[in-house]
């Protein structure tokens, strides 16, 4: 009976979702990339940047137009490019063969910006994904982004 009640809450998860392919180019060249956001928010074109808001959340899917052999340099230069907007607080820093992640804060606006930055495979390059929210919104970003997150990680699988 449990196992039933687990299926059928994760079928509602699922089917609540926005699943879309994206046309997204990297250097001129379109790739169809699949990405889900929870029902009612949807993904708005600007230029190369896929850009969305849930509740207090911004966010941005894109790919990364350099090649890059990994995703540290990628965290690094997130992590430096942001300091000088005051975010000088890094956390949740994360890298892997396919994936980094880093969450960088500015302590005197009290905003957070997650960041995550996953291999994809059609395009051999890396797509970021960038979450930004003020630290009251972190609700909504805790309850979004893993969803959004999993749903880039499935274009490679």
């Amino acid at each position: 009976m449990l196992i039933k009640a687990v299926f059928a809450a994760s079928a509602l998860f699922y089917l609540s979702l926005s699943a879309e392919a994206l046309e997204i180019y990297r250097n001129s060249q379109r790739y169809d990339i699949s990405a889900s956001l929870p029902s009612g928010a949807s993904f708005r074109e600007e230029g190369v940047d896929r850009k969305f808001e849930i509740g207090g959340v911004s966010g941005n899917l894109r790919l990364i137009q350099d090649s890059y052999n990994d995703c540290t340099a990628l965290i690094d230069e997130r992590q430096r490019n942001w300091v000088k907007y005051g975010f000088s607080e890094a956390t949740d820093r994360h890298a892997s063969s396919n994936e980094c992640a880093i969450t960088i804060h500015n302590p005197a606006s009290g905003e957070t910006v997650s960041s995550f930055y996953i291999r994809i495979d059609a395009c051999d390059c890396y797509s970021a994904l960038h979450f930004r929210f003020q630290e009251k919104d972190r609700p909504d970003f805790v309850d979004a982004a893993p969803s959004i997150v999993a749903s880039v990680r499935r274009n490679n699988s």
